[in-house]
């Protein structure tokens, strides 16, 4: 039987009751920057991928530059549409 009460989220159900985790344990802050996520994947993600790194994805029609092709892409979407975004 759950002992979970409802007031209790979802994560926390799941990781108490099954004694899982699923790395939500409160805030998670980068060690060179201090930027805070609430979530260790996304911290993992952002020093990898961003902290202290060039912006990987510039645009071609204009001196826009991004981390993440996705904003590069709704960049393009956005401010170029009469273009090709691959271009």
């Amino acid at each position: 039987m759950c002992s979970v009460r409802p007031a209790g989220t979802l994560a926390h159900h799941i990781s108490e009751d099954t004694n899982t985790s699923l790395e939500f344990r409160g805030e998670f802050s980068c060690p060179r920057c201090g930027k805070d996520y609430r979530w260790k994947r996304n911290l993992t993600r952002h020093l990898s991928k961003e902290c202290g790194k060039e912006p990987a994805f510039q645009c071609h029609s204009c001196d826009y530059r991004s981390k993440h092709k996705q904003h590069m892409l709704r960049h393009i979407a956005s401010r170029h549409a009469e273009q090709d975004p691959l271009m």
